[in-house]
């Protein structure tokens, strides 16, 4: 009985596992962006920047090192569209929390996989 269960449970694993690999593209496709995708980018890009450089401590240390905020959105004007995107994507990077959720995840992930092989290879856990 218990056999057929873990027999089951393999398959249907298995089965999942076939599925997710199935989907994924075979080969990776290149699309022209509309100009209305690339400006609403930058403006995404700028609004990121923009909340960085509004919060408090950061508006602090600009004037310090003797920036007004108009300074700074002026050199911001001037980035190139791929300056302002690899700059707003280090300043996501940077804010706390960031990715907290893709590690919860990933902890979990390996925390069924350890199970499922425990389970598979006949082994209990006992916790006295």
């Amino acid at each position: 009985m218990m056999d057929r269960a873990l027999v089951r449970l393999t398959a249907v694993a298995a089965a999942a596992a076939f599925f997710i690999v199935a989907a994924l593209p075979s080969r990776g496709l290149a699309y022209m962006a509309a100009v209305d995708a690339l400006s609403s980018a930058r403006e995404a890009d700028m609004r990121t920047v923009e909340r960085v450089i509004e919060a408090e401590a950061v508006a602090a240390r600009l004037r310090a090192l003797g920036l007004s905020a108009d300074d700074v959105r002026g050199r911001l004007a001037a980035l190139s569209d791929a300056e302002l995107h690899a700059f707003a994507s280090d300043l996501d990077s940077l804010s706390p929390g960031a990715g907290f959720l893709s590690v919860v995840a990933a902890i979990l992930i390996m925390a069924i996989v350890v199970l499922l092989v425990l389970k598979v290879t006949g082994h209990k856990i006992v916790i006295r």
